[in-house]
């Protein structure tokens, strides 16, 4: 089970970036967009002969406070049930838990199409494990959550999001939520979220689209079986206060858009500027894509309480510095460095049906992972002074020992 939860760390620039294989543009583009009968749309993309086919279906749905965890829990049951007959074949398979939903993925030789067909079925399949799988899996759930706890770094970025998004659930629930995701609760999420109709698939495979459509005809449960939302109030539990050594400090701009690439362009010069200052303080950058926004976080830690004010310094001539900095050629590199590392992450078919997946899955447009290559390219030291102009005034997040 992976848990994708959005955050991705923008690495530091101080060297220049390795030469990869990657995706060329026209790779993005769909081929063919079919809207199947009472099922999910399918988005076919080139496939380049290599015989590797690759398949990620898309399932949305939104945890209440109460349900908090439910689609963590959904999705280590699904990969179980796609492990054992993945082996089978070779097959790579996983199961996720985005910020819109789950994703089922699965990627192998395209002379078993059929059979990868067969175990996104079985990822899509009503949830009936054996006994203790359930608890076994909540208590796993559990100990992640305990470990966060203990973590300065992750309650910061706890506080960070709720800060910023605080009528958000949180992916990984909490303690009371995580008590009351039984079998029963866990069948009633996915009777109300594993709906064919709702769902969307990202295909590349040399099959032709008839072939294919038939091959996913059983998939979801049809609408007339949907199940209600069950009203059950919010647990209100939290997890314990962790132990601070040392002073932590994080602020965080809201991009209430998905998919502008000004976003991650300021986080790489963000983080360039990070470490060009040589301000001897830990001090990182993110990009954390929830479900309705995207955060761009800075956040660090000093040694103790009285040398706080420098992380907090340290972040906030980051912030500053990117707004003062913006030289056009500094800008074209970034740019240049951004394109080629969401490329790069799809020069695989597993990791091109990913990309092409997520951004779908976040924008609701097919199209839109070529689209944010083409607005990538039209970044300038105007527009990207013009997007931070408007972010607004970042949220504060600090934890004292």
């Amino acid at each position: 089970m992976r848990v994708v939860s959005g955050i991705t760390l923008v690495l530091l620039p101080l060297a220049p970036l390795a030469i990869h294989a990657q995706a060329s543009d026209a790779a993005f583009a769909p081929d063919t967009i079919v809207q199947m009968p009472d099922g999910p749309r399918v988005t076919l993309l080139h496939a380049d002969g290599g015989g590797v086919a690759a398949l990620r279906l898309s399932v949305p749905f939104i945890e209440s406070a109460a349900e908090a965890g439910a689609g963590r829990m959904l999705a280590a049951l699904a990969e179980q049930r796609m492990a054992g007959p993945a082996r089978q074949i070779g097959a790579r398979v996983s199961a996720s838990r985005t910020p819109w939903g789950l994703a089922y993925s699965v990627e192998g030789a395209d002379v078993d199409l059929e059979y990868l067909t067969y175990l996104l079925r079985l990822a899509t399949a009503e949830p009936r494990p054996e006994r203790g799988v359930v608890d076994a899996i909540r208590a796993e759930l559990r100990v992640d959550l305990e470990r966060q706890a203990e973590s300065p770094g992750d309650r910061l970025l706890f506080d960070l999001r709720r800060a910023a998004a605080p009528e958000l659930t949180p992916l990984a629930g909490s303690p009371g939520s995580l008590r009351l995701l039984d079998e029963a609760r866990l069948r009633a999420v996915w009777r109300r979220s594993h709906q064919s109709a709702s769902m969307s698939l990202v295909a590349v495979t040399a099959a032709s689209p008839p072939a294919l459509l038939a091959m996913l005809e059983a998939i979801g449960l049809p609408a007339d079986r949907m199940a209600d939302s069950l009203a059950t109030p919010d647990p209100q539990e939290t997890g314990a206060s962790p132990l601070l050594l040392r002073s932590w400090y994080g602020e965080a701009l809201v991009d209430h858009a998905l998919a502008d690439p000004h976003a991650a362009v300021a986080a790489y010069l963000i983080s360039q500027n990070i470490a060009r200052s040589g301000t001897g303080v830990e001090v990182g950058v993110r990009l954390w894509q929830l479900r309705d926004r995207t955060l761009i976080v800075v956040a660090g830690a000093a040694p103790s309480r009285r040398t706080a004010a420098s992380i907090r310094e340290a972040v906030q001539a980051a912030l500053g510095d990117a707004v003062s900095s913006l030289d056009p050629c500094v800008i074209e590199d970034a740019v240049d460095r951004v394109g080629r590392e969401y490329r790069t992450r799809a020069r695989s078919p597993g990791g091109l049906v990913e990309q092409v997946g997520r951004m779908a899955d976040s924008t609701g447009g097919a199209s839109d992972a070529l689209q944010y290559l083409a607005g990538l390219a039209r970044v300038t030291a105007a527009s990207l002074s013009e997007y931070l102009d408007g972010l607004g005034p970042p949220f504060v997040v600090e934890l004292l020992p």
